[in-house]
């Protein structure tokens, strides 16, 4: 028969296997060391005894006999105790009496790999400062802090959205200490008609139990556990070996890739099996049989991406369990297998636990003893009540490792199985012998480490196909591989590295923050950005430098780019050979380019060839050539003015924002003036550092829109902006106020009265909106003769909004006027009136400098003086009467000096402001009065004209915070004349209640308001 018909005949029959006991691993690389290891449990080959193993309590699967068994035999499972005795230190290694026959040609694993080779002494090791504290109940939390998982969940780590699987023995889905999303994909072996130990929820509550009395139990608590059931009729807790495979498979389909194995067969009782396992495999007489093998099946799954987790074993024996040696049937396994071995609290290897033996390249350790939540909780059970159990075995440290597995998987969801177990083994804390030994394999496991990257290329190239978003590798990286770069996203390394192979980027972005002394390649399509130094640069695609400094030579083709800022300065140790395109993106935060200045762009120790063009991001306000010598490439710059830049680029479009605009421009050309006028110094003040880096990303505009949007947000034309409208709101409070003055009772008036108003100032390109609610309360008097006098309280809150910026305006205030009109004049009258309020605008905006903006704002406070005079002439036609009225009012405002914080120093500085405003008002009311039963109603309808006397605008002096000036802020200009129009009416409600309403509309040049008024006249 052949070896592949034999082998897939012997698993169909039924192998089955005993659960063990697993284990996790740490970081560090590791060499061989001259001292032995362990002392295993197992059968004595002088005696033929059986010694037992301290771990879990399983008995030795027997020798096997020759001819070799179809099957190898069912071993009892481990229970989840407290280890028993320890075995007797005399007892030797067991050796299989059946020798592997050299003609096979099969790998042969060590009898004693340890010999020569390792020591079972191990180190402290130190902990991260990060640690859980003793929860409030009272609870430890050492076995989280032992392995760094604080540093993890920091970073919002908890394994969410990763599958992990399990195939063990079925798992509750409705254990209370479980997640709810735990699927059950079914039995895949043949039941056990008895009680069976619950082993697959001690292992499932290893990776995901819930945290109980502040006690971190789960290591990933919000993964989604697949249970795979391979149960074994023939005895509890055995383990079907081709219901396994079926289970891989439906884990497979279900895209679970990340698989806790807590089951094993003894190396050292079962070498015939191994023999047939690998004759199986290796001496397949084609591939359809090669791939129908059992290694072969697994060969299939690794390829598809799965992680197969392995516990060593509780034997106490120098090689693990047969399934963690067949990487050395296959070495393709290794890159979907890690093998994991189990140590004490202080991190020496457990006595029960096999040591990693041959497997050492793919091994590390974890902890044997564990605490997870009530194991025999039923649904309904308040699990903070219950005590915890205490888990021992390889079983049991072979989770922790997965669940490490999930969090990196959850931080790196593009790693594939070989970039999981290279950052899980690598990232290992080194114990015992220095280097990867046959005790610890490659350390203990430090999930802290892990979840920032691989810290060595250990086992060939690195493939990191990133396939969007952006990533960080933040381990300094060792190693002989390399590093290949795929996909369309950013790969960040950080730290120092010193791998030893090359770099490949073929797609998207790889970025070194630090040193590398890795070779670099760069593909057409590839960018790779450097904050540092790395080695050698081939460049077909995007280079970009921050002061990056090549450790040897830098050649670009004709299809490559090098991109920098201006004012960055490249260094290659080597000869730099250029051709391509020379791209300038920026400007380096704090430099301020003059014009006439040349700039160093790359020094090498030799120059060949020159870039084809030279081309800047925008190029706004800058422009200049590129100069060459023997080392060194140069940029001669010409700064272009800010006014010339806004006439060129045709920014003034007739808007009334154009003031603004321009202002803004003669600011920054005087600013940046003054700052060239610094002496260049080593160390700068804080002020001037500020002041240079705000220069900088102004200069760092990338289009025309982008100037105009940066001159407008610098000109703080929202300061003048608001006092306009909110001159113009006290203006209509004095107009309405003078219309309530007169009384023509002989008791005392008490006058009330509400607005509301919205109004929208939109010129070309910029918008504003205002709403206000503003009110009067005063009282009156008739003294006679047609003479009445009024004083009263205002107030107005006012919200101005406008693009980048808005305005919160209240404003408090007297008024005091009177009222002529004697009965000689036949209805003519006059009034006069005089008001001062206080106001506060409190300014909250957005400075753009370039193309990032900055909060900014201030409190800007003062006066407003009003003093108003109007007139008219009353014509009566029965009960219609006509009133034409002419006005004079003055605005005087008042602004104290403010300045404003932040914005690199480019916030407003204002002196203090004095401004005055004549507007002169006619207008025509027309008035109808009747009465209904003994109600007198009163109905009206004006329509006016205001005319401001000279522009109402409030544009402060000062220039910036940080370098003052003399130019002025920015402004819009103000609609002069504004039409108006109301209608309203009013009813005597009683003797001495009268109340009204009214609404007014008023238009100017790009302006229009809304206005509703509500008032209450009580006659006492």
């Amino acid at each position: 028969m052949k070896h592949s018909a034999l082998m897939l005949k012997s698993i169909v029959i039924a192998v089955s296997f005993a659960l063990t006991a697993c284990g996790g691993g740490g970081s560090g690389v590791h060499s061989n060391s001259t001292e032995t290891g362990g002392k295993p449990g197992g059968t004595d080959p002088g005696t033929g005894n059986q010694t037992p193993g301290d771990g879990e309590n399983t008995p030795n699967v027997p020798s096997p006999v020759t001819p070799p068994p179809v099957t190898p035999p069912p071993v009892t499972p481990p229970p989840v105790t407290p280890p028993p005795v320890n075995p007797d230190p005399d007892k030797h290694e067991p050796v299989d009496p059946t020798p592997i026959d050299p003609a096979d040609n099969i790998p042969v694993p060590s009898s004693n790999p340890s010999r020569m080779d390792s020591t079972e002494s191990a180190i402290k090791v130190p902990l991260s400062k990060n640690q859980y504290p003793r929860s409030v109940y009272g609870e430890d939390n050492t076995q989280a802090n032992l392995l760094n998982l604080k540093d993890a969940r920091d970073q919002g780590l908890d394994g969410k959205g990763v599958k992990v699987g399990i195939v063990d023995l079925p798992v509750d889905v409705n254990h209370p200490a479980l997640p709810d999303n735990v699927v059950d994909l079914g039995q895949f072996g043949t039941p056990y008609n008895g009680n069976v130990y619950p082993h697959g929820d001690a292992v499932a509550l290893n990776i995901a139990g819930k945290d109980i009395r502040g006690k971190k139990i789960g290591i990933a608590p919000e993964v989604q556990i697949y249970s795979a059931s391979a149960t074994d009729s023939r005895g509890p807790g055995l383990i079907n070996l081709l219901a396994t495979i079926n289970a891989f498979n439906a884990l497979d389909k279900a895209g679970v890739k990340i698989v806790n194995n807590s089951y094993g067969a003894n190396y050292y009782s079962n070498k015939q099996w191994y023999t047939n396992v690998a004759k199986a495999y290796l001496n397949a007489n084609n591939p359809a049989d090669k791939s129908a093998s059992y290694i072969g099946r697994f060969v299939s799954l690794v390829r598809d991406d799965m992680l197969f987790i392995w516990a060593a074993a509780n034997d106490g024996q120098s090689q693990p369990s047969i399934e963690s040696l067949f990487p050395l049937i296959e070495p393709e396994l290794q890159k979907g297998w890690i093998v994991v071995a189990g140590v004490n609290s202080d991190n020496t290897i457990q006595k029960s636990s096999n040591r990693c033996g041959d497997t050492k390249n793919w091994c590390m350790v974890a902890y044997y003893q564990y605490e997870i939540a009530n194991l025999y909780a039923k649904p309904g059970d308040d699990i903070n009540a219950l005590p915890l159990t205490y888990i021992t075995g390889t079983s049991f440290s072979a989770p922790q490792v997965t669940a490490a597995a999930a969090l990196l998987k959850q931080k790196y969801p593009w790693m594939t199985n070989n970039n999981l177990r290279t950052t899980l083994l690598t990232t290992a804390t080194d114990l015992g012998a220095k280097g990867v030994d046959s005790v610890y394999g490659w350390g203990l496991l430090n999930i802290g480490k892990a979840v920032n990257g691989p810290a060595q290329f250990a086992f060939g190239d690195f493939s990191a196909n990133v396939t969007d978003g952006s990533y960080v590798f933040s381990n300094d990286i060792s190693g002989q591989g390399g590093l290949i770069k795929d996909g369309t996203g950013t790969l960040i390394l950080q730290g120092n590295h010193t791998y030893q192979g090359k770099t490949q980027i073929n797609s998207g972005t790889l970025a070194v923050n630090g040193s590398s002394q890795s070779a670099t390649q760069i593909g057409k399509d590839a960018v790779y950005l450097v904050k540092g130094f790395t080695g050698s640069v081939d460049n077909s695609g995007t280079f970009i430098s921050r002061d990056a400094t090549v450790n040897g030579s830098f050649n670009q083709t004709a299809a490559g780019t090098f991109q920098t800022s201006l004012g960055s300065r490249t260094t290659v140790n080597g000869t730099a050979s250029l051709a391509g395109r020379l791209y300038f993106d920026a400007l380096k935060a704090g430099f301020v380019p003059q014009t006439g200045i040349k700039v160093a762009v790359i020094n090498a120790q030799k120059r060949l060839g020159e870039f084809d063009s030279t081309e800047f991001s925008g190029g706004i306000l800058l422009d200049g050539k590129t100069v060459y010598d023997d080392n060194n490439v140069d940029f001669d710059i010409t700064r272009i003015s800010a006014q010339k830049a806004v006439m060129d680029n045709g920014l003034l479009t007739r808007s009334i924002a154009d003031p603004a605009i321009e202002s803004a421009a003669r600011a920054v050309d005087t600013a940046f003036s003054q700052l060239d006028g610094i002496p260049a110094a080593d160390q700068y003040s804080e002020q001037d550092k500020e002041l240079f880096d705000g220069a900088a990303r102004i200069q760092n505009v990338q289009s025309a829109q982008s100037l105009r949007r940066s001159l407008y947000s610098l000109s703080g034309a929202v300061y003048s902006n608001a006092n306009m409208v909110s001159t113009l709101t006290l203006g209509k409070l004095n107009s309405d106020f003078m219309s309530s003055i007169q009384n023509n009772s002989d008791e005392v008036n008490v006058i009330m009265e509400f607005n509301h108003s919205q109004n929208r100032w939109n010129p070309t390109v910029v918008r504003g909106k205002q709403n206000t609610n503003s009110g009067i309360f005063g009282i009156s008097k008739k003294f006679g003769n047609g003479l009445s006098a009024a004083l009263a309280y205002t107030f107005q809150d006012t919200g101005w909004n406008e693009q980048y910026g808005n305005a919160d305006i209240k404003t408090n205030g007297l008024i005091a006027g009177s009222f002529y009109a004697p009965d000689r004049w036949n209805g003519a009258y006059i009034s006069g009136s005089f008001g001062y309020n206080r106001f506060s605008n409190d300014v909250n905006r957005r400075i753009w400098l370039g193309e990032s903006s900055e909060a900014t704002g201030a409190k800007a406070k003062g006066n407003v003086w009003q003093l108003a005079f109007k007139g008219g002439k009353a014509f009566y036609l029965n009960q219609l009467i006509l009133t034409p009225q002419l006005g004079l009012r003055y605005d005087y405002l008042q602004q104290n000096h403010f300045s404003e914080d932040g914005a690199n120093g480019y916030g407003l500085y204002a002196r203090k402001l004095n401004k005055g405003v004549v507007a002169g008002s006619a207008s025509i009311l027309t008035q109808y009065r009747f009465g209904i039963r003994d109600t007198v109603f009163d109905i009206f309808g004006l329509l006016g004209i205001e005319h401001d006397f000279r522009d109402r605008e409030y544009a402060m002096s000062g220039g910036f915070a940080g370098i003052h000036g003399n130019e002025r802020s920015g402004k819009w200009a103000s609609a002069k004349t504004r039409w108006n129009a109301a209608v309203g009416g009013n009813v005597q409600i009683s003797h001495n209640l009268k109340a009204g309403i009214q609404y007014q509309y008023e238009n100017g040049s790009h302006w229009h308001s809304n206005s509703g008024m509500a008032n209450l006249k009580i006659t006492f």
